[in-house]
């Protein structure tokens, strides 16, 4: 079972000469190898270096999906900074307001990954990807996730993820109301999209976040 996200940069020095992603522009495709990603990873992860963003900092990437954009992502995981993606076609002004929010339910880590493969990925395609929130503690979660095939909506993958909440010295730390409350509305389907919010829930933007490191703090 793979433990952590920078494992799968192995995978990708083994197989640098093969396609990852492909991006469309018009009719034109632009493919782009495992060893193309892992080259803006390294530039990314010296940039971080060089403005001085550190361990457990929160960098937002906004732009549209593409090579620069996997790219990025791991170069946070290789500085364990925290990415908090955004929606390309967002507005600036709800760019600032996430820029602005220095909300600490963003600082978490993995504790557990659990995976069930149920079938071979083989060029699987755009995949249907769900997320369930599944159960709260005081300072953990637990999200169940389901991939399956678009069309046929046959499931493929699934599996379970566990996030403890830290606080700056990376000890477990209590969710707030808030977090709990987007929670309860998530698992009741009550939240649909990154911009909505369930009644009684304060003014706040929710960024979406990426694991950045792999340590596995004892929790509830």
């Amino acid at each position: 079972m793979r433990q952590t996200l920078i494992s799968l940069l192995d995978d990708f020095r083994t197989h640098a000469a093969e396609t990852a992603v492909v991006q469309h522009l018009g009719v034109r495709r632009y493919p782009a190898t495992y060893g193309d990603i892992l080259t803006i990873a390294d530039r990314f992860a010296l940039e971080l270096i060089r403005r001085s963003v550190h361990f457990g900092d929160r960098v937002v990437l906004w732009g549209a999906n593409s090579r620069w954009w996997v790219g990025a992502m791991f170069g946070c995981i290789q500085r364990g900074v925290i990415a908090v993606p955004l929606d390309a076609a967002g507005s600036p002004d709800f760019a600032r307001r996430v820029l602005a929010e220095r909300d600490p339910d963003l600082r978490y880590v993995v504790r557990e990954l659990h995976a069930e493969f149920l079938a071979p990925l083989q060029s699987p395609g755009t995949l249907l990807v769900e997320l369930t929130a599944a159960q709260i503690g005081r300072t953990s979660a637990t999200y169940r996730f389901r991939c399956a095939r678009l069309a046929s909506g046959h499931t493929l993958t699934r599996g379970h993820r566990v996030i403890v909440k830290v606080d700056k010295a990376g000890r477990p730390a209590p969710w707030s109301p808030w977090y709990r409350e987007v929670f309860s509305a998530l698992a009741a389907g009550r939240l649909t999209s990154g911009t909505d919010r369930p009644e009684g829930c304060e003014e706040r933007e929710e960024g979406v976040t990426a694991d950045a490191s792999h340590r596995r703090p004892a929790a509830d």
